[in-house]
């Protein structure tokens, strides 16, 4: 981080290199990319610039997925493939306390494939997103926040596809007493019709541990709870409902699948945490499926 300006009411920082990076809902991009930051705190609020380039990253972990492409990549066996070359932009204004206690947040991001201007290709695609969200407190122990995006863009194979797409989600957090937070969610995405399409991330993201269909033509619910007793001890619980926005098939009807998580987190030393989780998924047309994990994570 290199600190360009600083003034009384003001501040400007740089940020350079490989970084994460996410929009303000973390649907839509959700990664580590190479780029620049601009962050600049001012009187009226907080404003970000970011621009990037996705195509050093190596194809297995890049996490832009967004065409046929892309996809191929993934299968080389070249000890380091390069991932989708996909130049990315994204601006971000933050108001706080804009309306009463409710911080209100503008955002703009976009993606231009590089492909076929660097390289062949079969199929590329070219987004961008809008993005507004509304977040602060209803009383002191209930916090809201809602978003909304809409998605337009091309894909181009043989013929050209507009991209044009939609997404809502609401959240509610509640602190009941100490060391306790409960949540519920609502998250919506438009599904394949005569106006809208699938709602298109940058970066291949599913919205369960073992709900793998990404976030297109999803609906999905959720609540649950968090438990703190301990500095170093988290407990965690969480259902998840599923349904389709829009029929694949008429006879499966809109419901999916009901997912449900359980875990817990103990920190062993400052860099070490070990997790102990298990999930069960039950779908709607498939078996029930099940998952149990150990995950030991150092900090460097």
């Amino acid at each position: 981080t290199i600190e360009a300006f600083a003034g009384d009411t003001s501040k400007v920082a740089v940020d350079l290199g490989r970084f994460p990076v996410s929009d303000i809902t973390g649907l839509i991009i959700n990664q580590a990319i190479d780029g620049a930051e601009l962050r600049g705190s001012f009187g009226f609020g907080n404003v970000s610039v970011f621009a990037g380039y996705t195509g050093f990253l190596n194809a297995r972990e890049t996490g832009a997925v967004m065409s046929a492409d892309d996809y191929a990549d993934l299968s080389s066996d070249a000890a380091y493939a390069f991932g989708a070359k996909r130049g990315v932009v994204k601006a971000t204004v933050h108001f706080p306390e804009l309306v009463g206690p409710f911080d209100f947040f503008v955002e703009g991001l976009g993606q231009y494939d590089f492909r076929d201007t660097l390289d062949s290709a079969d199929e590329t695609v070219h987004t961008a997103y809008g993005t507004v969200m509304v977040s602060g407190p209803v009383i002191e122990s209930l916090f809201v926040t809602a978003t909304g995006t809409f998605q337009t863009g091309v894909k181009e194979t043989t013929e050209k596809y507009s991209e044009n797409a939609a997404s809502a989600s609401l959240r509610i957090d509640y602190f009941p007493m100490p060391k306790n937070r409960i949540f519920t969610s609502f998250l919506y995405t438009t599904a394949e019709g005569d106006v809208l399409t699938t709602f298109l991330p940058i970066t291949e993201q599913t919205p369960g541990v073992l709900y793998g269909t990404g976030y297109t033509n999803v609906i999905k619910a959720s609540a649950g709870w968090f438990f703190n007793p301990r500095k170093d001890l988290n407990f965690d619980l969480t259902g998840n409902i599923f349904f389709r926005s829009g029929e694949v098939a008429p006879q499966e009807g809109l419901y999916d699948a009901t997912e449900i998580n359980a875990g817990a987190t103990f920190s062993a030393t400052s860099d070490l945490n070990l997790r102990f989780s298990g999930t069960v998924l039950i779908p709607n047309e498939t078996d029930t499926q099940y998952q149990a994990e150990i995950t030991a994570t150092f900090g460097l």
